[in-house]
């Protein structure tokens, strides 16, 4: 696997580009056409996973942003990241693909402008796999909402 930062990917790929199946809950259909329609064509960073033959496995998408959430008493800005969308290739989900590009892009991230070191991610609540690998390694400190 290889990645790239990406400036845009072209129509067919966008087009072409599947992370869930047909009859996937509406919440994952959402998330893919989010993916499709605006976070590939809106994003001012995406994050490209290709397989050996160049093909696209695997897309990450975000946006530098300023946080002002944190600290939750007495909020001050950061600096920070927005990692919007990610999606993996129906055909390459469960090989550990999410977690490479999870780390690519945190890579990129760093490579962009290292001074952004909060990274801002939601998941929704029924997407147990992402949840984990949000937390998995202790790359990000999630909090779960209720639904």
């Amino acid at each position: 696997m290889k990645s790239s930062l990406l400036s845009r990917l072209n129509d067919a790929e966008v087009a072409a580009f599947c992370c869930c199946a047909a009859d996937a809950p509406g919440w994952q259909r959402e998330v893919e056409d989010f993916l499709r329609a605006s976070a590939l064509r809106s994003t001012e960073h995406v994050v490209g996973l290709r397989d050996d033959e160049d093909r696209l496995v695997g897309v990450s998408c975000f946006d530098p942003v300023t946080i002002t959430e944190l600290p939750l008493p007495n909020p001050v800005k950061v600096r920070g990241w927005s990692l919007l969308v990610m999606g993996v290739a129906v055909d390459h989900q469960g090989n550990g693909h999410a977690k490479t590009l999870l780390r690519e892009t945190l890579g990129r991230m760093k490579q962009i402008d290292e001074t952004r070191t909060v990274l801002r991610a939601r998941a929704h609540a029924d997407n147990a796999v992402s949840l984990r690998l949000l937390i998995s390694d202790r790359l990000i400190k999630a909090d779960v909402g209720e639904r």
